[in-house]
């Protein structure tokens, strides 16, 4: 039987047939990564496996004080005050 390669490394893409058609299931953490099974729907294929995200830290958004007061983070600033002047 000859050795399988992936045709296509990139998210939303089964490896190994290159279809869109992926049945995911639920985002699982994996230490700094998280990861969403998937089955590939390609009736011929049907491969399945895991897609890897590295996680970033980006922003704190939608920060509540303990008197439940919004308390905006910069880029949250900008849309209130967007929205002050219109």
């Amino acid at each position: 039987m000859a050795k399988k390669k992936f045709k296509i490394n990139n998210p939303g893409y089964c490896p190994l047939c290159g279809t869109d058609d992926l049945q995911y299931g639920t985002a699982t953490p994996d230490g700094e990564d998280l990861y969403y099974p998937w089955t590939c729907n390609d009736k011929k294929c049907k491969a399945s496996g895991k897609e890897y995200y590295h996680l970033d830290f980006c922003s704190h958004l939608s920060v509540h004080d303990k008197n439940d007061n919004f308390v905006p983070s910069e880029s949250e600033e900008d849309l209130v005050n967007e929205k002050d002047e219109n």
